[in-house]
C-alpha cells in the first residue's frame, strides 16, 4: 500500500476522527499538522495540536507541512520559528528524537520511500 499523505487538524476531530489518523498512521504514512490560525491562535497551541498527533499516530506518523505561511492566520510563519517549536515540543516531554522526526526525518523518509 502507498503511504497516505495528510494534512489536517486534529481539532477539527469531525474532519479526521481518531480511527482515520491512526489507521493512516499504521499504514506507513505521514499526518501533516498544519499551523494554521483556524484550529492554533499561537505556537503554543500548535505545540499542543502536534502532541495529540503523536499521541494517536505514533511520532513516526506526524510531520509539520511544509505550506507555512501559506494558510489563514498563520502561527509558524518561516523555517526560523523550528527552533523555538523544538524547544516548546522538548519542554512538552517530547524526546530530542521524536521532535526530530516530526520537523524533517518523518517527511525525508517518506520521500525516499516514494520518490523515484
Amino acid at each position: 500500500m502507498a503511504p497516505v499523505r495528510s494534512y489536517c487538524s486534529f481539532q477539527n476531530t469531525p474532519a479526521l476522527p481518531r480511527t482515520v489518523l491512526s489507521c493512516r498512521g499504521s499504514a506507513g504514512g505521514l499526518i501533516g499538522a498544519w499551523p494554521c490560525g483556524l484550529t492554533s491562535r499561537s505556537l503554543a497551541d500548535f505545540g499542543t495540536e502536534i502532541i495529540r498527533l503523536t499521541e494517536v499516530a505514533g511520532p513516526g506518523h506526524v510531520a509539520i507541512g511544509t505550506d507555512l505561511d501559506g494558510n489563514y492566520r498563520p502561527v509558524l510563519t518561516g523555517y526560523h520559528q523550528l527552533a523555538d517549536l523544538a524547544r516548546l515540543l522538548r519542554d512538552r516531554g517530547l524526546p530530542a528524537a521524536h521532535v526530530r522526526q516530526i520537523l524533517g526525518s518523518n517527511a525525508a523518509d517518506l520521500l525516499n520511500r516514494t520518490g523515484p
